[in-house]
């Protein structure tokens, strides 16, 4: 007779968790008032100013979940193993982050209910199409990498080694799909040369959004691997993880850097960001994000200390979410444009949920293997 375990789930739950779920549960309520009522009556959005905070959450999350794809490429296509477990806890950074995506795009677009015709009905000649069909895909082989934990967790031994089997083709499809999906991301303002401030408006925009993917999945990385060792006891990661991703961290804020800056002077307009407008302060607090985490890593004498590598990781998330904000908010021309309460709440609602699950699935799989068993995959 088969038998099926049922692991043990935990049952202790912080006190934080609760009150996300509160947070989560009032943004479920926002998200239905949206869906029944329209964007008309929860939003201040205007036929001159579309996209809002919704749109600028989704690029921000999507930026994020280049942690997986990044730690992946690291381990498994460059073979730096001693980064498997904080490229497993990306991995799962990654997963929650394309959920709350896409559960962000469907408050955006309204009428859930209708997801399947996404299916059905191909508007091939919109680089939406391109860009939903990505964040679908990506999520089926987040999916498929997240599986051997879960299956560890359950010990279907048989249907693990299966999986196992296929890991390679798997993370490198998720490499190639993430790394063509973030640039298209960029792509998708260069059809906005008359909307978009030209401190941000550039044909390198695709190349920017994919290299701060990149560097945000360092940065994120680093963020979330430091914070689990503080929250969840069997977090563990050989010694010079955090200080050789602080190293590759470096060095693509610096390319990130440099072509934002080098563009603009190449273009002559390096001179808009010293004039005294709501764009130009926007894009120097944008830039000093990243010049600051940079002065620290080039600082030997504090470039290997956690604590400084945290703090480094942290200005570098939050110049990401500047510059996604400022592409997708700031820099648009149009009617002045305020969220209003539903939109501030549902969205606090899905980051709460994506840090409730990402509880759950730390708290309960097994995300952290041994010298032995990472060597063996």
């Amino acid at each position: 007779m088969t038998t099926i375990t049922i692991p043990k789930i935990k049952k202790e739950v912080p006190l934080f968790i609760l009150f996300l779920a509160v947070v989560a549960l009032l943004g479920i309520f926002a998200m239905g008032t949206r869906w029944i009522y329209g964007l008309g009556a929860v939003t201040n959005l205007s036929d001159t100013r579309p996209w809002g905070l919704w749109i600028s959450f989704d690029l921000a999350v999507m930026a994020f979940s280049g942690s997986a794809f990044s730690l992946a490429a690291l381990t498994h296509m460059f073979h730096r193993y001693k980064y498997h477990n904080i490229a497993r806890v990306a991995l799962i950074s990654g997963f929650v982050g394309y959920i709350s995506a896409a559960a962000a795009l469907t408050v955006e677009l309204g009428r859930p209910e209708r997801l399947w015709h996404y299916f059905f009905y191909w508007n091939t000649h919109s680089p939406l199409f391109e860009v939903g069909m990505c964040v679908i895909t990506y999520l089926l082989i987040l999916t498929l990498e997240f599986l051997p934990m879960l299956l560890k967790k359950l010990e279907w031994n048989r249907m693990l080694k299966g999986i196992h089997f296929f890991e390679i083709p798997i993370v490198a499809a998720g490499i190639i799909l993430s790394s063509g999906h973030q640039s298209s991301l960029g792509s998708i303002s260069l059809a906005l040369p008359l909307k978009l401030h030209p401190l941000w408006y550039t044909p390198m925009l695709p190349v920017i959004f994919f290299i701060s993917a990149l560097t945000s999945g360092f940065a994120m990385a680093i963020l979330v691997g430091l914070l689990g060792m503080r929250f969840f006891k069997d977090w563990h990661f050989k010694k010079g993880v955090f200080s050789g991703l602080g190293r590759y961290l470096l060095v693509f804020l610096s390319i990130t850097l440099l072509i934002k800056l080098g563009e603009l002077a190449y273009a002559g307009e390096l001179g808009l960001m010293f004039e005294n407008s709501y764009q130009g302060k926007m894009f120097l607090i944008e830039n000093a994000m990243y010049i600051l985490p940079i002065i620290i890593l080039l600082i030997p004498k504090i470039n290997k200390r956690r604590p400084w590598i945290f703090r480094a990781a942290a200005l570098s998330v939050g110049g990401l979410v500047m510059h996604r904000f400022n592409v997708s908010f700031v820099g648009l021309a149009g009617a002045q444009y305020y969220p209003t309460w539903q939109e501030l709440l549902s969205t606090a609602g899905l980051a709460a949920i994506g840090i409730i699950l990402f509880w759950l699935i730390a708290s309960n799989l097994p995300l952290m293997e041994d010298e032995k068993e990472a060597s063996s995959q």
